[in-house]
């Protein structure tokens, strides 16, 4: 405590004090000065008697001169303060005995290494300077907690709830002696304490949270994959504390508290930060969502959930993440090829595709015809290897030449999925335009078979694209029940309508 608070504190004290010091010298005079006796009726007093009183009055002035000496230098009496006035001499030690207590005060609100106290409350202040050593003590622990690392690193709840425990035992040790401790610094250093922990919790989250936005869509789930774990546990415990630090907060004010400038800046940042670090934790649950790709609906649902996270996101960096991620979603979202009908037309009937076989004088002799718009179909099967000579059906028993190509043609919904198929490959970058351009494959020009063009393509069957026919098929994960190719491009053009901004390229 400073020298200047010390003093405010000892001229408040002086007051009563001095007034306690009036009324002690005005009981101690005033039978002296009325002790004088009379004149006698008889006559005048002799100038012998004036002479007397006068050197006796001066005497008791000069008494209770030294007396106010003593008392309004809060001193102890010396010799050449004596006196032969008993009232007065009791008054001095009175006087002198308060002044002890009162030095005593301003020497142990001086704050010195060695004080000596001899007053009355001799052995309160040795006591309170012990409680105030230990006090001290307690303070600079704390202080070197908060200006010194870590001991351990701070990745997940379990260790953020040890940390703060190791902090919660040195603030105990604090507050043990509740007359000197003072609630304000602990509500600052506990705040402290949370926004070191938060900001450790932070820098243990980057990483793996950038591994994470590596990942494809849909992202595994976090019990099978570690770097997906942590990537949501930590965003987690950083909500957990900043719960709690904006519970401190808000008391502290509520409270009227007075907190240091910096500590309640430090809270309100980290506070924000918190925020963007929980939009993170929901944007990994949207991104982990096992029904990610699986239901045709998700768009509809999924990106308005995408823009809240979005717009509580305020850096530059993120946005730009989001988006990438959004393109994406639309990648895998929308199938990247179509798998052709399951029939095709053999001089204009109808024949599983799956029985149908094309029959080369060449090295490829004999080839099944598939389904896949790259692989060996309807479409090419004059051209995908040399020398074609026969289609055959019907588990060999019938025969059809390759001169007349009409002998073996697609249906209406194969055409459905050679176009889409050859123009999902133009697609790059996912815009309301894009989405648009495919759903008018889809429905084809004529006017006529539009409608049916669409049903089609909402029972086509998904495809991964094969680069050429030498290449082996890749493995798929379109199903039947599934893809609703048709349903996939409305909902997502729909939502894109909405929710522009997650599509539109930033300057």
């Amino acid at each position: 405590m400073t020298r200047m608070k010390s003093g405010a504190i000892l001229l408040l004290l002086a007051i009563p004090f001095a007034l306690y010091l009036a009324w002690q010298v005005q009981a101690a005079t005033r039978p002296q000065l009325v002790g004088t006796s009379a004149p006698s009726e008889k006559g005048l007093p002799s100038k012998e008697q004036l002479t007397a009183s006068v050197a006796q009055t001066e005497k008791w002035a000069s008494d209770v001169q030294r007396v106010g000496t003593v008392a309004f230098q809060y001193r102890q009496p010396g010799a050449s303060d004596a006196t032969d006035c008993t009232d007065c001499t009791a008054t001095t030690k009175a006087v002198a005995a308060r002044s002890a207590d009162l030095i005593d005060l301003e020497t142990f609100l001086a704050d010195r290494d060695s004080p000596t106290f001899t007053g009355t409350l001799q052995a309160r202040y040795t006591g309170w300077l012990q409680s105030r050593k230990e006090l001290d003590k307690a303070s600079d622990a704390i202080e070197t907690w908060l200006r010194n690392p870590l001991p351990n690193a701070i990745d997940g709840g379990p260790a953020a709830t040890q940390a703060l425990g190791a902090f919660d035992s040195l603030v105990t040790a604090y507050r043990k002696d509740s007359k000197f401790a003072n609630s304000s610094r602990v509500t600052a250093w506990r705040m402290a304490a949370r926004v070191k922990v938060i900001e450790a919790l932070e820098e243990a989250g980057r990483k793996p949270y950038e591994e994470v936005l590596a990942l494809p869509l849909p992202l595994p789930n976090g019990k099978e994959n570690k770097v997906v774990e942590r990537a949501v546990s930590i965003p987690a415990a950083i909500r957990d504390q900043a719960r709690q630090l904006d519970t401190e907060l808000r008391q502290a004010e509520n409270e009227r508290q007075e907190l240091p400038e910096f500590v309640t800046k430090a809270a309100s940042a980290t506070l924000r930060r918190a925020d963007e670090w929980a939009a993170k934790e929901e944007l990994i649950g949207l991104f982990a969502d096992p029904e990610l790709l699986t239901d045709p609906l998700k768009a509809g649902q999924w990106l308005p959930r995408i823009q809240e996270q979005y717009n509580r996101t305020q850096s530059r960096e993120s946005r730009d993440m989001i988006r990438k991620k959004v393109q994406q979603f639309c990648t895998a979202y929308v199938p990247k090829a179509l798998r052709l009908d399951d029939r095709v037309l053999i001089k204009g009937n109808e024949v599983m595709r799956a029985g149908v076989t094309i029959v080369y004088d060449s090295d490829a002799k004999s080839q099944p015809l598939t389904d896949h718009p790259n692989r060996l179909n309807e479409f090419n099967f004059l051209t995908a290897f040399k020398y074609p000579d026969q289609i055959v059906w019907a588990n060999g028993g019938k025969y059809a030449g390759v001169k007349d190509s009409a002998n073996l043609q697609p249906t209406l919904a194969s055409h459905v999925a050679r176009d889409y198929s050859a123009a999902r490959t133009a697609v790059t970058i996912w815009t309301q335009e894009a989405v648009q351009s495919l759903k008018k494959i889809c429905e084809g020009d004529a006017a006529p078979v539009q409608q049916e063009r669409r049903k089609h393509a909402d029972q086509l069957v998904g495809a991964e694209p094969a680069p050429d026919l030498k290449t082996p098929e890749p493995q798929s994960a379109w199903t039947r029940d599934n893809t609703r190719l048709w349903t996939r491009l409305a909902t997502l053009e729909a939502a894109m309508n909405k929710h522009p901004g997650l599509f539109e390229p930033q300057p």
